[in-house]
């Protein structure tokens, strides 16, 4: 009788009753079949939804990169030179660098809050040159080395700078898309959803197009969080071969073959299993690790983390908030040993062997990264003094007149500064332009709420099926501890907003951009959520209720919002009935239906036509994204800047 090796992440200890590593023919023969899953091809049944709506979605990103580009082109012509936020000093850190090939030191002076309200009032007219506006001087200087090239090839042109920073948010868009198409392969709604509104989300579009080193720090941190997801997937999806340990027979099984002669009644053995077999063989392959296999492309993969985390580090301040996060999921990933022997189930394996081994691995992050940031850091010790790294505590000093939130709020009180905070934080997210001085129209603001509204609900109806668990939810274990891991980056992101709020006011927006990755899969996630038949009829219906209440209201009040009422009504017309959309494809949802309508939809044409119903659908905020990205320039940019 021969007995075959199941593999398993890690060899189980004896004294756990439950961890069988050996299958025997006629007891759990069947197990190696059931924990080496293709997990690259296995997809829950409920995945087929998506489908429904996207079967070729390498053409949908190919048009959405054009659909980006073409836009961010757009801001860049015609955006007026220097009406970006802080373009003017990033466009001097630039341009020192490629006068006298050296970096510039933030001085004293350097910031004039009087100067720069002149350029801003004046519109930067020409005689008044911004070239006195070098308060970014202590800013890393990865992007501005990697831009001082264009600088040199252009001849200083500012447009050619803004484009390097529309080709570095392609790039970014790209590896989003890759991230996300990683943990949720056949989900096709949420790479593509997400990618498609961080490329077509306005004030993102036009950051962008600007000279600014948000771009190139946004792609250093997506292309860390690939990298990470990479290495991620491969410690609960990987099998491996390790010395197998019979429980039954107390014995270990080195690699080699082994002919054993089993006694009918084995001392201690459980019942049933002693009885089963006289004799046979056991073969077990050479383990590639005393742990596990692939620990030479494990360091590969977190070298090269900690190689992208050093280059954010010399990039922005953000990476910085990134690190300790990075270096946790290494550690306890490696010290839960997670193995997803197949998508119902996970099993770990912790122990204080594999947490040892996890601070190893984190060293493999933390010394590349500290190695590529060192140089820059003792600069600044040199430059600025003290303990200050970064050079921030010197920019505080440098930049007097800055309004400062203490101020503000002695000045209006809390509970106006809370207001002026959530509604300009709000609308400078979807899109406030210029040095955050040209709004859009109220209306579309009202109408983004309202979405924003819609992919809140969308969010709580799949976190409801999140907790409920199979069948109701088509996520793994894998892919809701990624989740998992992006609710933790948020939180990092909201609070590096509000520390920052704390010193200086700056309700903008564009501070939650390096997150994007984790926000724009919340918005794909519950936009496509809600187009589930069940979720999107009860939110349309909401949504309906809402509208009624708010037109009984005007008409009581005398305030009636006709475009409120409008937008609402909108956004449940389309979750009402996107259900009929499904007719043809999804039978067992319509069953309320006639047979005939229901047998009507099956014709080829009208399947056809249903399902080019179902993509407009679920592009639908996404194409009026990029039509109002198309229309800003031309509708407010251009007409209150130049």
């Amino acid at each position: 009788m021969e007995i075959t090796v199941a593999t398993l992440p890690l060899p189980p200890s004896p004294h756990e009753p439950d961890a069988t590593l050996v299958t025997r023919p006629g007891i759990n023969s069947g197990i190696s079949k059931e924990i080496a899953p293709e997990f690259n091809t296995q997809i829950n049944t409920l995945a087929a939804f998506d489908r429904l709506y996207i079967k070729s979605p390498r053409r949908w990103l190919i048009a959405l990169l054009l659909a980006y580009l073409l836009g961010g082109t757009l801001f860049a012509l015609y955006t007026p030179p220097w009406q970006a936020p802080d373009e003017p000093a990033h466009f001097n850190y630039v341009a020192h660098i490629a006068k006298t090939v050296t970096l510039p030191v933030l001085r004293m002076g350097d910031y004039n809050q009087e100067k720069l309200q002149n350029l801003l009032q004046t519109k930067f007219i020409r005689r008044l040159s911004p070239e006195n506006l070098l308060y970014e001087s202590y800013q890393p200087p990865l992007y501005y080395l990697l831009a001082t090239p264009i600088y040199w090839v252009s001849g200083g042109s500012l447009l050619a700078l803004r484009l390097f920073g529309v080709f570095l948010g392609a790039l970014t868009i790209l590896l989003l898309y890759f991230c996300l198409d990683l943990v949720f392969p056949g989900k096709t709604l949420i790479p593509l959803g997400a990618a498609a509104f961080s490329a077509l989300l306005p004030m993102h579009m036009a950051m962008t197009a600007a000279v600014t080193n948000d771009g190139l720090a946004e792609l250093l941190i997506v292309a860390t969080m690939l990298v990470l997801l990479v290495w991620m997937r491969h410690r609960f999806y990987d099998r491996v071969y390790v010395p197998v340990y019979d429980r039954v027979y107390d014995r270990v099984y080195e690699s080699g073959s082994y002919t054993e002669n089993y006694s009918s009644n084995p001392s201690g053995a459980p019942s049933g299993y002693g009885s089963r077999y006289n004799s046979g063989t056991v073969t077990v392959v050479e383990p590639l690790s005393p742990i596990e296999t692939g620990e030479k492309s494990q360091s590969r993969q977190l070298l090269w983390l900690g190689v992208l985390l050093g280059l954010g580090l010399v990039t922005k301040i953000y990476a910085y908030m990134l690190l300790p996060l990075i270096v946790a999921v290494v550690v306890v990933v490696t010290w839960l040993a997670p193995y997803l022997p197949t998508t119902a189930e996970v099993r770990f394996s912790p122990s204080r062997a594999s947490f040892m081994l996890g601070l190893r691995r984190s060293l493999r992050v933390i010394v590349p990264a500290v190695l590529l940031g060192l140089p820059m850091w003792i600069r600044n010790l040199y430059l600025y003094g003290g303990y200050d790294i970064l050079g921030l505590a010197w920019h505080d000093q440098v930049v007097v007149g800055q309004p400062r939130t203490a101020d503000w709020i002695a000045e209006v009180g809390w509970i106006s500064y809370s207001e002026r905070a959530f509604s300009y934080t709000f609308q400078s997210f979807w899109g406030v332009f210029g040095w955050m001085s040209v709004f859009m129209d109220e209306r579309i603001y009202v109408a983004l709420l309202i979405f924003t509204g819609v992919i809140f609900l969308g969010v709580l109806w799949a976190t409801v099926r999140f907790i409920s668990g199979g069948p109701d939810t088509d996520m793994n274990v894998f892919q809701l501890a990624v989740l998992i891991l992006f609710g933790l980056m948020l939180i990092l992101v909201f609070a590096g907003y509000v520390v920052y709020n704390t010193k200086f006011v700056q309700h903008q927006g564009r501070y939650f951009f390096w997150g994007l990755l984790p926000i724009s899969t919340v918005v794909a996630l519950g936009w496509r959520e809600v187009l589930q038949p069940l979720q999107g009829a009860i939110t349309g219906f909401m949504a309906t209720v809402l509208a009624l209440a708010a037109t009984l209201s005007g008409m009581v009040t005398g305030g009636l919002n006709k475009w409120t009422i409008l937008s609402i009504g909108i956004f449940a017309l389309v979750l009402l009935c996107q259900p009929l959309l499904l007719g043809g494809s999804a039978p067992t949802t319509l069953r309320w239906l006639p047979p005939r309508a229901r047998l009507w939809m099956t014709r080829p044409s009208v399947s056809w036509l249903l399902r080019q119903g179902r993509s407009f659908t679920w592009a639908l905020p996404f194409i009026l994204l990029f039509l109002l990205d198309l229309a800003i320039p031309h509708l407010f940019i251009v007409p209150i800047l130049d």
